[in-house]
């Protein structure tokens, strides 16, 4: 991805919309990925793991969540960089 500018317009939604207005910026796409984290649940999920977690972006947060599983995920995740919950 290029660090060209987005808009980002956060509208009021429900009752207010309309009557209140937004709030207008600029970012990058490498601000935007300040903004997001990944979270994945894992249940014996080694199998599929180092996959899901390489196609993250370096720069990209990530969260496991690891459900107690017999094999080796949270370790793999670890090993990957990623926060084990």
């Amino acid at each position: 991805m290029d660090n060209t500018a987005r808009r980002i317009v956060d509208e009021p939604e429900g009752p207010f919309a309309g009557a209140v207005s937004g709030t207008v910026s600029w970012a990058s796409d490498r601000e935007l990925r300040r903004l997001v984290s990944v979270v994945i649940v894992s249940y014996r999920s080694v199998g599929v793991l180092g996959e899901a977690l390489a196609s993250v972006p370096g720069d990209v947060p990530v969260i496991v969540v690891d459900n107690e599983g017999l094999d080796a995920s949270a370790q793999l995740a670890e090993a990957a960089g990623a926060t084990v919950i």
